[in-house]
């Protein structure tokens, strides 16, 4: 089953004293144990759950393959009749640990080719493609590329 994210949950202040974020909205509990919502992506130790139960996020109520295939067709439909539109495909600390993951990305931006580009944000791989290199590759750790970009927007704008 899956919940609608709360309106803003990275608001709030950091503590000085514990470094964590004390958010301003309430996070999402689950309604059966009242314990945290899990976010619906693919953790490490999820295992090899991610591909081989035919589940995108490794948990039981995530997206299945055959709806990120459905997703897949559609923008590469949308894409083709415009040709004007543009994907950014946005990697954020995917290590070499978690090779499908990383080879989604490269594979979804190979077949769009100039339609699309692949923003790889990683510390220490940027870039180590399997099947197609990353059109931008930023070594940094996410939340600081993520700011950079926000504030370089931002200046753009």
């Amino acid at each position: 089953e899956l919940f609608p994210p709360p309106p803003n949950p990275f608001a709030g202040e950091v503590s000085p004293d514990s470094k964590q974020l004390l958010p301003s909205v309430s996070l999402p509990l689950c309604p059966r144990c009242s314990l945290l919502l899990r976010p619906n992506v693919y953790l490490f130790g999820d295992g090899k759950n991610f591909v081989e139960r035919g589940n995108l996020s490794g948990a039981s109520t995530g997206i299945s393959t055959a709806e990120y295939d459905s997703w897949v067709e559609g923008v590469k439909s949308a894409l083709k009749s415009k040709p004007t539109l543009k994907l950014v495909i946005l990697e954020i600390g995917c290590g070499l640990r978690v090779p499908s993951l990383r080879k989604k990305g490269e594979e979804l931006s190979r077949d769009l080719g100039a339609q699309a580009s692949l923003v790889r944000i990683n510390p220490e791989y940027p870039s180590n493609p399997l099947v197609h290199p990353p059109t931008v590759g930023v070594k940094s750790k996410g939340l600081a590329a993520l700011r950079r970009i926000d504030a370089l927007w931002t200046e753009s704008a």
